[in-house]
């Protein structure tokens, strides 16, 4: 009986570390696993990835009429501003994930924050799912230089 209970107890272990993180609130949730981000609620569901091409939305569907907004293979960048007189975007920017958060908020909204750099800077973008309606907010783009950034102009942050 022993023997069985330890490869059990590891593999129960292994499940559990390698499980994609998730947050609930009524029909508002936010899933995610290697890079892929689903955020969305009872009628809409966004997915977002982050991979070698930058951060993109891969997929915009509403739910009730399985619909789905974004043409197949089409991504849309993420991102989008000006540094140092250059355009960065989602696509070009040479981007690895830095952070994630996902939490509940105070009216039981569920929100992600994806906190992301290269070398010059770190972009936090948030999604906010609205549980029982078919909003799922893009939030503004915060940008923080890192310190070795030669002089640090930003602009157009959506």
């Amino acid at each position: 009986m022993r023997t069985l209970a330890v490869p059990v107890l590891l593999l129960l272990l292994v499940l559990i570390n390698s499980s994609a993180a998730q947050t609930n609130s009524k029909d508002a949730y936010v899933q995610s696993h290697a890079g892929t981000w689903v955020i969305g609620t009872g009628e809409v569901e966004m997915t977002i990835r982050l991979d070698g091409h930058g951060l993109a939305m891969t997929s915009f569907r509403n739910k009730l009429s399985r619909t789905e907004y974004m043409k197949a293979g089409a991504v849309s960048d993420e991102t989008r501003f000006g540094l140092d007189g250059k355009e960065i975007t989602g696509a070009n920017g040479g981007w690895s994930l830095v952070r994630q958060e996902q939490h509940e908020l105070t009216q039981g909204e569920v929100q992600l924050d994806l906190t992301l750099g290269n070398e010059q800077v770190e972009v936090t973008k948030y999604y906010v799912a609205y549980p029982g309606t078919v909003l799922i907010r893009s939030g503004a783009i915060t940008a923080a230089l890192v310190p070795e950034s030669k002089n640090g102009d930003i602009c157009a942050v959506p």
